[in-house]
């Protein structure tokens, strides 16, 4: 079944593969609130080396900031967010500050 808005994740998936040079293991919707039909976006992520030491020391203890949810996994971590400019302002607060 064809979700409205998959090609705005497509691009979305795009957007974080090229600007935090980053490998999406996965995606989609999550259905959170079937009476008015809300969904999330989910992200699943493998972190380069320098952004997943800067998330371990920034978000150690916690599995949510900035309106973003997260669970980390052996090596990736799927991020969850009702507005996906949200992931990309936790991923912008992981690089490097140049």
């Amino acid at each position: 079944m064809f979700i409205m808005g998959q090609n705005a994740l497509s691009g979305f998936i795009e957007l974080v593969e090229k600007r935090y040079e980053l490998e999406v293991i996965d995606s989609h919707y999550v259905l959170v609130d079937e009476k008015f039909k809300r969904y999330n976006t989910m992200i699943e992520v493998k972190l380069n080396p320098v952004m997943m030491s800067a998330f371990q020391e920034k978000y150690a203890h916690k599995t949510s900031d900035m309106h973003v949810a997260w669970s980390v996994h052996e090596g990736t971590i799927r991020f969850y967010a009702e507005v996906g400019n949200n992931i990309l302002l936790l991923l912008d607060s992981l690089k490097e500050n140049k």
